[in-house]
């Protein structure tokens, strides 16, 4: 006899600049940012968003 679990955590994140945080000046002052919130909206180069993606597998118990 015994028990097992697996636990799994699925986490995205989506780091995107709306108006209001690109006139923060934190965001204003740096070019990354600048640059984050100008690809997306741009007609010719409509890159998407960045993203994050994490997994991560927990396992316990007795075998």
């Amino acid at each position: 006899m015994g028990w097992d679990t697996t636990l799994i955590y699925k986490y995205q994140e989506h780091f995107g600049l709306d108006i209001i945080d690109i006139k923060k000046e934190i965001y204003r002052n740096f070019r990354f940012f600048r640059i984050g919130f100008f690809l997306p909206r741009h007609k010719d180069f409509a890159f998407k968003p960045l993203f994050t993606n994490f997994q991560a597998v927990f396992r316990t118990g007795e075998y």
